[in-house]
């Protein structure tokens, strides 16, 4: 299919997002048609101040952006990387006008110290990672998704102790297809915020990214300087999350491969775009001064990403 004529197509499908009322899979998408069926059904929201429960934050969307959060965000991801969702996913962004996305992740497994960090190795944990593709190809196969390959480091894992943050960059390869894997940890008074990335290797995301950690922000009390002797402390420290976090089931882990990195070619993209454009001016019109709040329920004690 011809560019314009998929950038059509899409729009077509995508047009009813503003309105059509959002179909919760019972099965996770095995064709093209089924995922197309999904993309279409989901509900983008606009720029404004939105609240997670679940990680005690705020994301203030820029205008450009569009949100999807809750059963949205759990059908987008399962629709584009063919494995379940993972139940501490609270929200998806994209860029409209690049097709950048990144996805947050809230963990309330408790403070988690940060005072192992020499423990942490990232060439042991690069080998776990390439050992561990095999089964995650395996999942794929089912759902007629093309198998992943590690590639390396792009940027090894780091901790920046001023900001509470660590952040690395995998390259992996889908098919013969290259592309980058950044993540970014954010960590709280109760655990962690999860920021995932997915892109081209000739994409430079460092505006995006940095655009998404300024609009980003734990609120009052929930900081990670805010912690008292009495808050629940994490069962593992932070060498043992990244080790957890960059286990054998990475590949189920990279988020928004094979589907979704071709649904955001240029056109989609486009696509994208011209339907932001409409709906943040229906947005203005219908909900003016209106609140905006996520609708993600904030995780059970058994949510969040694994560390063993």
């Amino acid at each position: 299919m011809s560019g314009f004529l998929r950038c059509a197509a899409l729009l077509v499908l995508m047009g009813s997002a503003l309105s059509a009322p959002v179909e919760v899979w019972a099965q996770i998408p095995n064709s093209q048609e089924e995922r197309a069926a999904a993309f279409k059904k989901l509900q983008w929201q606009h720029e404004g101040a939105y609240h997670f429960a679940a990680s005690n934050s705020t994301l203030t969307l820029p205008a450009g952006y569009v949100l999807i959060d809750g059963t949205d965000a759990r059908t987008f991801y399962e629709a584009s990387n063919g494995v379940s969702a993972p139940s501490a996913l609270e929200a998806v962004v994209l860029q409209s006008a690049t097709g950048n996305i990144v996805l947050f992740k809230a963990v309330r497994d408790g403070y988690v110290r940060l005072d192992d960090w020499s423990d942490v190795d990232a060439d042991g944990l690069l080998q776990s990672m390439k050992d561990g593709t095999e089964q995650a190809n395996k999942e794929r196969a089912l759902h007629n998704m093309k198998p992943l390959t590690i590639v390396g480091w792009e940027r090894r894992p780091k901790l920046d102790d001023a900001t509470k943050m660590v952040n690395w960059t995998i390259e992996a390869k889908e098919a013969d297809e290259p592309f980058l894997n950044t993540t970014q940890l954010r960590f709280s008074r109760y655990g962690y915020e999860m920021m995932t990335w997915v892109g081209d290797t000739k994409d430079d995301a460092t505006p995006f990214l940095q655009s998404m950690q300024a609009a980003f922000a734990f609120d009052a009390g929930a900081q990670y300087g805010d912690f008292k002797p009495n808050d629940k402390v994490a069962t593992y420290g932070i060498a043992a999350l990244v080790a957890g976090l960059l286990g054998a089931k990475v590949a189920a882990k990279l988020g928004f491969l094979a589907v979704g990195l071709l649904f955001l070619k240029k056109g989609w993209i486009l696509a994208l775009a011209a339907i932001s454009a409409i709906g943040a001016t229906v947005r203005r019109l219908r909900r003016r001064n209106a609140p905006v709040a996520a609708t993600t329920p904030p995780p059970g004690p058994d949510d969040g990403p694994s560390v063993t």
